[in-house]
């Protein structure tokens, strides 16, 4: 197992809010990766546009999974529209 962080940026609104980090929870948890520490960010300015919106809620994830594991999940979430943008790095040893 490698660790990973992820961040994510959701679409701002409370009501959306709860219910897209629960699927991002399910999705991790279904391909069988370990959330470690779920750290909330915020809501911040974008540095650009995205989606027609200029505000996003940062939400990072501390994850131990297998490097087979991520691709399935990058798939998964790519298609959530209250999912403006997301990147999984490596974390060094």
């Amino acid at each position: 197992m490698r660790k990973y962080d992820a961040v994510f940026i959701f679409q701002t609104g409370d009501e959306n809010l709860a219910a897209a980090r629960e699927q991002v929870s399910g999705e991790l948890t279904k391909a069988e990766i370990k959330v470690v520490e779920e750290q909330d960010l915020g809501e911040r300015d974008l540095a650009y546009e995205i989606r027609k919106a200029n505000r996003g809620h940062y939400v990072r994830y501390e994850v131990e999974a297998t490097p087979e594991s991520i691709q399935p999940v990058q798939k998964a979430l790519k298609l959530r529209p209250e999912i403006l943008k997301f990147v999984f790095f490596r974390k060094e040893q």
